[in-house]
């Protein structure tokens, strides 16, 4: 039983990593013709997840720009998910 929450945790904490790449990546408004790829990986592997809350919780504008909240609310629901994987599995 254990076998699998540690799996769990692990695509937790990858889905997480992803997260964060996507997130600076967002930030790098070209990025190098290598590293361009890990950006759409990353959006590719969390989009699933950010894309549907997204169309409920719009981008909140903040002057010229506008903070994404759909990405911070799937990085704390994972925070939680391994939480309770730590819970039910340890």
């Amino acid at each position: 039983m254990a076998a699998i929450g540690y799996l769990l945790l692990k695509i937790i904490q990858l889905f997480t990593i992803a997260l964060v790449v996507r997130v600076i990546f967002s930030w790098i408004p070209d990025p190098p013709s290598p590293l361009d790829k890990v950006g759409e990986v990353a959006t590719w592997a969390t989009e699933w997840a950010c894309g549907p809350l997204r169309r409920m919780i719009p981008p909140l504008p903040m002057g010229g720009i506008a903070l994404d909240v759909s990405i911070l609310v799937v990085f704390f629901l994972a925070q939680l998910a391994s939480q309770l994987v730590v819970a039910v599995f340890y």
